[in-house]
């Protein structure tokens, strides 16, 4: 009996334990239920098929906006309709009873109207059966994906409206060579590629100027400017190159930096500028390049028009022209002659006069004016208008006065002045010339020549040297010699001129002679003192009393840039900007007292460059004149050599004190207000500061760091954070995009903004944009505000190095106080982390352990801290725990372990041990951190995934559609019985390979294939396709695949459930109601041709007859025959058109002729523009399909012309790879596509039936006002 008890309170404990384990297990249950985002939902199949509530989540109650006990017990119909959504309701109960229905999980969207309004839920209803293989519940999960249906409709309607632009549109990726991720359809218009063809391109392919390295430069620019806009050209598909202007920004895009472009074909603009251009040239030309000045007056509205010749005449301006009279301009004493023969043209007694006058320039000056007046006159004779043209005769006016003047001028000239011609007989000679030979002043020397004037040294000279030269140069200079009647020869220094008649060739020339005697005296005398003087090295000059230079040395004028002739006319006071009269005074008395003097002073040069001097100057007397003697050495290269010494010395110091202020402390504010005070004593300027964040496209900024003189307050006054204006946008972006200083103010690199400057009272400002690793940019900067400062190369030079070093020192600082707050939050993380935590030093001691490794192990810290795992009694971990720590801390590789923990109340948890090394700063490793994760209930819940699997494998083996699954890179890795049946396969011939490895079907492809299953796993979306396989027989079989994303326990993707239906006998029944009902068209249109037109045709001969018999004798007859001809002929009109409707003949010559002819009658018909575009390779369809296509296009028209309003049509077929895709668009009112399929609009429904017959697929896009598209896509063929 002892036993028996002992027994029972055994079972009694186990069950109470096992009790106890389920009811954590059903907590644990019921936490995770309720804590997921998807709505979760278990109903009871009743016995009269409705559905009751039996569990929900928090989700599912938020949703529905009730509480679980106001759900539970209730139907689904009744809860639904009391959140007022009837139609979901119904919608609802139908799915759950689809569901039970197929006896296996079924997935879709459903419309749920609910308190907080409506929403799109993608739902799974999965039945449960009980232990007699029935259904008695069913489990719902729903997901609410109205926000990325709204979004995937906003992009579908985004797509739609920029293939409705007249503009190309290109998104380009610089990542990927400049390929293109999206084009728009006037993009492939414009080209002549398809879409897949130019998604395949880059930039260089349809550009033939810009190559990878010219797209990355404008990348570049891009980058700086945000939007751009410029011209090139782009190259089409058969070669032809054609302008266009391209505009864009930069977007981002999926996380990537794209551009966006759109493109304008600008050939018919370039066109018009051209010829514009070319029609504005011509006139302007004619009008414009003309010699003389060209006027057009009105008598009544005065100037029209005056070119550029007559302006530059009078010197006025167009404007100021206009303002004018012609008796304005007119010389006083000529204007009554201009005025009288002005008349005689205003009363048509002549029509145009010439004649020479004076007009006044607007400077004062007389303008001689050779001019001619003419009009143009209306049909009544009076005059229209007056063109007046003007020859500026002031130049030969001056001239035949000037060769008056030179005349006499020449007489007076103590130069001999002749002229000789080309045979060397005399012309011309002046007074002095005939006296400077010893002739009579009166002499005629035309008989006399050349020989007669010179010894024969210089004839010889003359003949062989000198007019050979002046022939070719036009100009010879050189010292000769005049024969003097007593025999003496006479020095001179001759120029003899060239002179040329009006056809270029040569006519004589012209010589001037000064006697030179005395200066070749003189001459003689100074060559040995200038061979000297020219030689030194110093420039050298000798001064008179009166400041004037009596000689200046060839260095001279190399220093200071003139010619010896032009310094000889300048003083001291023209070439030293420094020297004053009053200091020039005391140099002489200097000079005078102590005879010898030296000084630096500055030369300026020609070109106004200044550069300094030292001056040795000396005082003495010649002839009892006082000259002043001084030697110039230039002292640049010292002087630069000794300011770049000082400013290195001020640069090392400047740098030196603010390392030392760097260096101070490890505190960030200590440290950068130290340097901010350095900064303000180095540059004495006003302010000194840090602004954080340099970041244009940042919320605010502030000034953590700035240091002010009292009297200039700073940002800080204002508060830390300032909100971010436009010029502060501004400045920071010129900071970032500027590698070194950016200066403001006057006398600067750029001006300051008005506002900041007017805020803080700035008047310089001087920044740089500093980088420390791991932050944002900072902007460190001074500003002037007592005064105007241009900022010296060597300013920004000390302040850019100050810069980086200054950046340097932040990173330092900012990772110090990163380290400290790391710690303080790796503190706070581990004390109140759920996980445990220990850390170990190198030797595997202790350092650390966290509250939670405290509570589940019940053993005090202290009896832990600082000891190895082998120290410590109360808590050791199995030795595989030790092994892997050890390992950890002498390789410094992560350790990851599974291990079963017992707690303290008895139970065991399984946890997921984490062992990491430490590393100190060198790279070392200092230690280890061991994390253990409770993975307790993620064992459990993989169990039941097995479980769960083993059940998807019951439902999808028995499954009479086709199941396959597919892992992340499109690899089978399930088939069911159902697809080795419907594929003639075995299971391990094909899982594991992707569908190019092994394919079966005809349509898809495998590429297509697979590109849509990587676009289900991407985008996370049920897609739908059909899909035609072949049998061994040759015979068509149809399946329509659904394609739905599996997800992980991370809510990712993580593979594909494919599902096939085979719909073979949908298909062909659907093709022959279509063939039977093209059959009847055609029987219809044979009866009527053969029986309805031979009968009309007979009785048009019958109304013939008997106009011919009757219609003559009685007028009332005819007109009645008459009218009963009209209405056999309107009948045969619309037995001809329903023939055509029913059955076109033109379609026997085929599809091209009659999508021709179909398109050529609706032009007529309508007057819409209508394009065609066909493949350029013959199209290999059957007659069925070329009635289908023809049959699609006829509808569509039709369609247009009833409803759509349309002024554009444009129909595109296009073939590729076998496959073909029918475009139809208009540019009309669109429609409402989801009401026009409730009201079933027929000719909607005719074209998918066609479609579907041929196995293809219908996509429409349409809104009110927006046009519609509809894009056919058939399957391969034949």
């Amino acid at each position: 009996m002892e036993i028996c008890n002992i027994e029972s309170c055994g079972e009694v404990a186990g069950r109470r334990l096992a009790e106890q384990r389920l009811s954590e297990r059903e907590r644990h249950y019921h936490d995770i239920l309720h804590n997921l985002s998807d709505a979760i939902y278990l109903v009871e199949v009743t016995e009269d098929d409705r559905f009751r509530y039996l569990e929900t989540n928090r989700a599912f109650e938020a949703m529905m906006g009730m509480a679980e006990d106001g759900m539970l017990g209730k139907c689904v119909g009744e809860v639904l309709r009391a959140s007022g959504a009837e139609t979901s309701a119904e919608n609802a109960i139908a799915k759950f009873h689809r569901c039970l229905e197929l006896g296996h999980a079924i997935s879709g969207e459903i419309t749920l109207d609910t308190p907080s309004g409506r929403r799109i839920l993608n739902s799974t209803l999965t039945p449960l059966f009980d232990d007699a293989g029935r259904i008695d519940r069913i489990l719902g999960v729903s997901r609410d994906v109205t926000a990325s249906k709204l979004a995937e409709r906003l992009n579908d309607f985004l797509g739609f409206a920029l293939n409705q632009a007249n503009d190309a549109v290109f998104l380009i990726d610089p990542k990927a060579d400049h390929r293109f991720r999206y084009v728009n359809d006037q993009a492939c218009r414009s080209l002549g590629y398809g879409r897949d063809e130019l998604l395949g391109m880059s930039v260089p392919d349809i550009d033939p100027y810009v190559d990878l390295e010219a797209a990355r430069n404008i990348d570049e620019q891009i980058r700086k400017q945000t939007s751009f806009r410029f011209e090139t050209f782009h190259r089409r598909k058969d070669g032809q190159v054609f302008p266009v202007e391209i505009s864009g920004t930069e977007i981002e895009h999926d996380g990537q930096t794209m551009a966006l472009s759109i493109v304008r074909d600008i050939t018919e603009r370039k066109a018009a500028e051209a010829a514009l251009r070319a029609s504005e040239e011509r006139m302007r030309l004619f009008f414009e390049r003309q010699l003389v000045g060209m006027a057009i007056t009105s008598p009544e509205k005065g100037w029209l028009k005056a070119n550029d010749k007559i302006c530059k005449m009078f010197g006025y301006s167009r404007e100021e022209l206009a303002k004018l009279t012609w008796a304005d301009l007119t010389y006083p004493d000529d204007l009554p002659a201009d005025v009288a023969q002005f008349e005689r043209m205003l009363s048509g007694k002549i029509d145009s006069y010439a004649m020479e006058k004076r007009y006044l320039h607007k400077d004062g000056r007389i303008v001689f004016i050779n001019l001619s007046v003419g009009c143009v006159r209306r049909e009544d004779g009076a005059v229209d208008y007056v063109l007046a043209l003007l020859e500026d005769i002031t130049e030969r006016k001056r001239f035949e006065l000037d060769r008056k003047l030179l005349t006499e001028i020449l007489e007076q000239s103590p130069d001999f002045v002749g002229t000789v011609d080309m045979q060397g007989q005399l012309g011309y000679h002046n007074l002095a010339a005939r006296r400077m030979v010893g002739l009579a002043d009166d002499a005629d020397v035309t008989q006399l020549s050349i020989s007669d004037m010179h010894p024969k040294w210089v004839t010889k000279l003359i003949m062989e040297t000198a007019l050979p030269i002046a022939l070719e140069q036009g100009v010879w200079r050189g010292e000769t010699a005049l024969l003097h009647r007593d025999g003496r020869e006479i020095s001179v220094q001759q120029t003899i001129m060239l002179h040329r008649d009006a056809d270029g060739k040569p006519k004589g020339t012209s010589t001037i002679m000064q006697d030179i005697t005395e200066r070749k005296h003189m001459e003689e005398q100074l060559k040995l003192k200038e061979f000297a003087l020219e030689y030194a090295q110093d420039a050298v000059y000798l001064m008179v009393p009166n400041g004037r230079f009596a000689y200046v040395n060839d260095q001279a004028c190399r220093a200071l840039g003139y010619s010896r002739d032009e310094l000889l006319k300048l003083t001291p006071f023209d070439i030293d900007p420094d020297i004053t009269p009053e200091s020039n005074l005391g140099l002489q008395e200097e000079v005078q007292t102590q005879g010898l003097i030296s000084f630096e002073t500055h030369h300026k040069r020609r070109d106004g460059s200044v550069f300094p001097v030292e001056i040795r100057g000396s005082r003495f007397d010649y002839q009892g004149q006082v000259f002043l003697l001084a030697l110039a050495s230039d002292i640049s290269e010292r002087k630069r050599m000794e300011e770049e010494r000082l400013a290195h010395l001020h640069f090392f110091e400047s740098m030196d004190r603010v390392n030392r202020a760097l260096q101070g402390s490890n505190d960030l504010e200590i440290v950068l207000n130290n340097v901010l005070d350095t900064v303000l004593a180095i540059f004495d300027c006003d302010r000194a500061f840090l602004c954080h964040p340099c970041d244009p496209k940042a919320d605010s900024w502030s000034v953590p760091f700035e240091k002010t003189k009292p009297e200039f307050p700073g940002a800080q006054a204002l508060g830390m954070a300032m909100p971010m204006d436009a010029d502060m946008a501004k400045t920071f972006s010129l900071l970032l995009d500027t590698d070194g200083p950016v200066t403001q103010g006057a006398g600067n690199q750029h001006p300051l903004p008005k506002e900041v400057s007017e805020t803080f009272g700035i008047k310089s400002h001087m920044a740089v944009a500093v980088y420390p690793k791991g932050d944002k940019p900072w902007r460190f900067g001074i500003h002037q505000c007592s005064r105007t400062r241009a900022w010296t190369a060597d300013e920004q030079k000390l302040f850019q190095e100050i810069g980086r070093h200054l950046a340097d020192a932040l990173t330092g600082l900012l990772v110090y106080r990163s380290l400290q707050t790391s710690e303080r939050e790796f503190r706070t993380l581990a004390e109140n982390m759920p996980d445990t935590l220990i850390r170990y030093d190198r030797e595997g001691r202790r350092t650390y352990i966290n509250p939670a490794l405290v509570r589940i192990s019940a053993v005090r810290e202290e009896q832990m801290i600082g000891l190895t795992q082998q120290e410590s009694n109360p808590f050791t971990m199995p030795e595989i725990y030790q092994l892997a720590l050890e390992h950890t801390l002498a390789t410094g590789e992560r350790s990851e372990l599974e291990l079963p923990i017992p707690t303290p109340l008895g139970d065991i948890r399984t946890n997921l041990i984490i062992i990491a090394a430490e590393r100190a700063a060198d790279g070392q490793i200092s230690g280890a951190i061991t994390i253990g994760h409770d993975i307790t209930e993620r064992k459990q819940a993989e169990a039941l995934l097995v479980q769960r699997e083993l059940e998807f494998r019951t439902l999808a083996e028995n499954s009479p559609d086709a199941i396959i699954r597919y892992d992340r890179d499109c690899r089978r890795t399930y088939v069911n019985r159902a697809y080795e049946i419907a594929t003639n396969t075995q299971r391990a011939e094909i899982v594991g390979k992707i569908p190019q490895d092994d394919w079966r079907l005809a349509v898809p492809t495998a590429d297509k294939y697979t590109k849509l299953l990587r676009r289900v796993m991407a985008t996370g979306k049920v897609e739908q396709l059909e899909a035609q396989l072949l049998d061994a027989d040759g015979g068509s079989h149809y399946f329509s695949m659904h394609f739905v994303p599996e997800y992980d326990e991370h809510d990712q993707v993580n593979g594909v459930l494919a599902f096939g239906a085979d719909i073979t006998e949908l298909k062909t029944a659907e093709r022959r109601r279509v063939e039977a009902r093209e059959d009847e068209r055609k029987l219809l249109a044979r009866e009527l041709h053969d029986d309805l037109g031979q009968r009309l045709t007979a009785l048009r001969l019958d109304v013939a007859l008997l106009e011919l018999k009757f219609g003559k004798n009685d007028p009332e007859l005819l007109a009645k025959i008459k009218e009963m001809d009209a209405a056999v002929g309107e009948t045969f009109k619309i037995i001809r058109s329903l023939l055509t409707m029913l059955r076109p003949a033109i379609l026997d010559m085929g599809l091209v002729p009659a999508m021709e002819w179909l398109v050529s009658e609706f032009r007529k018909r309508t007057q819409v523009a209508c394009r065609l575009q066909l493949p350029e390779q013959k199209l290999a369809l059957n007659e069925a399909q070329s009635i289908a296509i023809f049959r699609i296009v006829q509808e569509s028209l039709t369609n247009i012309v009833k409803y759509a309003q349309a002024s554009k049509v444009s129909i595109v077929l296009t073939r590729e790879d076998g496959a073909y895709c029918l475009d139809i668009q208009d540019d009309g009112k669109g429609f409402d596509l989801g009401a026009a399929k409730k009201m079933g609009a027929f000719g909607l429904k005719g074209i998918e039936e066609r479609v579907q017959v041929l196995g293809g697929k219908l996509t429409i896009e349409t809104a009110p006002r927006h046009g519609v598209r509809l894009t056919i896509q058939l399957p391969r063929w034949g």
